[in-house]
């Protein structure tokens, strides 16, 4: 089952190699990648851990591309090892950790492949992580990855309604998470709910989302360089997403600057989605032409960086 699961998300992958220059060029190198995964069905359980761990980090500061050829090699690698626990009856317990943290490589491949401008492919990735964090059990991986697609539905211009729907059955499926695993989920929900026009539901997101990052254990909100915790950062964001498009243009401000001076320097998705919600807001405020001249400002800078 895993294996199905595994390679119809490939498809996406052997769809984005048709852009090489050469055929023969990408077949040795996928046959290099498919020797290297071989060679990871005996990695411990413990390291594929490790390696979704790093992947936290590095998914914030490397550059798509570079990091989809790392992805490949490692979403085929813990196929391989799911099916060799599998084959040689290893303890359940081996092989839900294995599901889970295939989940979330998943999860990060549909991310990149999006970043990479492959909307359809994305999907499947994300229909993929679903799949195997379900089968994984792990309730805290089945709410994260559920959550964090409902964010990035958004950012990846899903359809508003697919989108609420997306949150409706993650909330279905999030009964008893805990709590470090809630906060994708609600800042989805608030951010759709927003753009919904449902202001008094959105601003309850919000409350809802403050309420759980309070209650947060330190090690999941003191790291602001990994994707998998929740920093204070984010949910400043998630405030700025709100009230920019709730047209609150004097809370989004003060949510705008907590942002800014909370991101790593290293990190630089974060600040230019936070001056395009300020473009936002002058537009909200009537203020058109430096809206629109202070997004186009953002993106060339983001793009000449």
């Amino acid at each position: 089952m895993q294996r199905r699961t595994f390679v119809f998300g490939a498809g996406g992958m052997a769809g984005l190699s048709l852009a090489a220059p050469t055929l023969a060029l990408e077949t040795a190198r996928h046959g290099l990648t498919l020797a290297l995964a071989e060679q990871r069905a005996d990695v411990a359980v413990d390291e594929w851990q490790a390696i979704v761990t790093e992947y936290g980090y590095t998914y914030q500061t490397t550059a798509p591309a570079e990091l989809l050829d790392l992805l490949i090699v490692d979403v085929l690698g813990i196929q391989y090892a799911i099916d060799h626990q599998e084959q040689s009856n290893a303890s359940e317990n081996n092989v839900r950790e294995l599901r889970r943290a295939g989940a979330l490589l998943a999860a990060l491949m549909a991310m990149t492949v999006a970043n990479l401008g492959q909307m359809r492919h994305a999907e499947r990735w994300w229909r993929s992580a679903r799949s195997i964090a379900q089968q994984s059990g792990d309730i805290e991986t089945v709410t994260w990855v559920r959550g964090r697609e409902a964010v990035r539905a958004i950012y990846e211009q899903r359809p508003l309604g697919l989108i609420l729907r997306l949150i409706t059955e993650a909330e279905s499926h999030a009964h008893n998470a805990p709590a470090r695993a809630l906060p994708e989920l609600i800042s989805g929900k608030a951010q759709a709910l927003a753009l919904a026009g449902r202001a008094d539901d959105a601003t309850a997101a919000l409350q809802q989302l403050a309420d759980i990052y309070a209650a947060l254990p330190s090690d999941a909100t003191a790291d602001r360089d990994t994707i998998f915790a929740w920093a204070d950062d984010r949910v400043r964001f998630t405030e700025s997403f709100v009230y920019s498009q709730l047209g609150q243009v004097e809370q989004a401000a003060v949510a705008q600057a907590q942002a800014l001076a909370a991101y790593p320097a290293s990190y630089r998705r974060g600040p230019a989605q936070i001056e395009l919600q300020r473009a936002l807001c002058l537009v909200q405020s009537n203020d058109i032409t430096s809206g629109i001249r202070h997004a186009q400002n953002v993106m060339v800078g983001f793009v000449t960086r």
